[in-house]
């Protein structure tokens, strides 16, 4: 009798040919709406705005800058031919009431990051080496070990700390 082991097989991300159409095609952060937008095409830099609430708490408006900065900098480094990307995070706070827009230059924060030092953060934090396991099957959502740890707070080191870490490479 043969023993028959389990294979798994993990697909790499869907990859775009640019940062505009995996951004569009996602449309997490829209850029009709101000949430995202190219600033120089090369070397890339981008900005990315989560988008948050008129009277939003502070810790609100970090958490959402801060997966938001996640998201730039893996989705891009991942999914598109770029091996590097500066990223500019600021909020864009939206009025319910008025339906006005504002940029919270207050929350404002930049940074650069290349794959080798994104994979590098994630293998540290997370154990994962290879880019195809960081996205899970599904090919959108991350990767359990990966979300638990550099996504949410309540893994380790946490959402926050991972942010420091990734906005302080050199």
């Amino acid at each position: 009798m043969a023993l028959t082991i389990p294979v798994f097989v993990f697909a790499a991300p869907k990859q775009f040919e640019n940062v505009t159409t995996m951004m569009d095609e996602y449309n997490d952060y829209p850029s009709d709406f101000g949430a995202f937008k190219v600033l120089k095409e090369k070397p890339l830099s981008i900005q990315i705005s989560p988008k948050v609430m008129n009277g939003d708490s502070e810790e609100s408006i970090i958490n959402a800058s801060n997966k938001a900065a996640v998201y730039g900098a893996y989705r891009i480094l991942l999914q598109t031919p770029n091996d590097s990307v500066a990223i500019k995070v600021i909020p864009l706070s939206i009025n319910m009431q008025t339906m006005n827009k504002e940029y919270l230059e207050a929350y404002k924060f930049s940074f650069k990051i290349n794959r080798v030092q994104a994979m590098a953060l994630a293998k540290k934090n997370s154990g994962i080496s290879k880019t195809n396991l960081l996205i899970g099957e599904d090919g959108y959502e991350w990767n359990g070990k990966f979300k638990e740890c550099c996504f949410t707070d309540t893994g380790t080191p946490g959402l926050n700390q991972f942010v420091k870490d990734l906005t302080h490479q050199k």
